[in-house]
């Protein structure tokens, strides 16, 4: 069954899964974020993530990928700060940013670092959308679409 999401590719699904998050603690909770949000963020995440509006060669989307990875870690680290309420964290597009990040992002040597191709996580489990995240790309043969894994359960 195909899922009502555009089809992302990984810069920009970890750019939305941010600009997600952040729009989601808005609402929540606007003191909380005006106080522990960075600058730059306003402008950075304001507008949809698109490929067209992302930079177009290798090194600058990589540079991409770091900034925005930095930015999420720097949200997710202040989350789990005594001082931030925990229910925050409980909100559903706070935990997706938190799978997306694992799935596009490790750490070493105190840095963040985006993961190789072959360094994700099959297609069946991987995030393919923030704003829903049961939805997976799919692929057969020449033909691709984000969709859902179809249950063998009969009805």
């Amino acid at each position: 069954m195909l899922a009502a999401v555009r089809a992302l590719n990984r810069l920009e699904l970890v750019s939305e899964a941010l600009r997600h998050a952040l729009d989601s603690l808005a609402v929540a909770h606007p003191t909380w974020l005006r106080a522990n949000a960075q600058a730059a963020w306003a402008e950075r995440y304001a507008r949809r993530a698109e490929d067209a509006r992302l930079p177009k060669s290798k090194e600058g989307r990589e540079e991409r990928a770091r900034a925005v990875g930095c930015d999420g870690v720097a949200l997710l680290t202040a989350l789990r700060a005594d001082t931030a309420p925990g229910w925050l964290r409980e909100l559903p597009a706070v935990e997706t940013l938190r799978r997306v990040w694992v799935q596009n992002y490790h750490r070493a040597d105190d840095s963040i670092r985006w993961r190789a191709a072959d360094d994700i996580p099959r297609a069946a489990t991987f995030i393919s959308s923030p704003y829903d995240p049961d939805a997976h790309l799919a692929k057969k043969r020449t033909t691709t679409w984000v969709g859902y894994v179809r249950s063998n359960v009969a009805c």
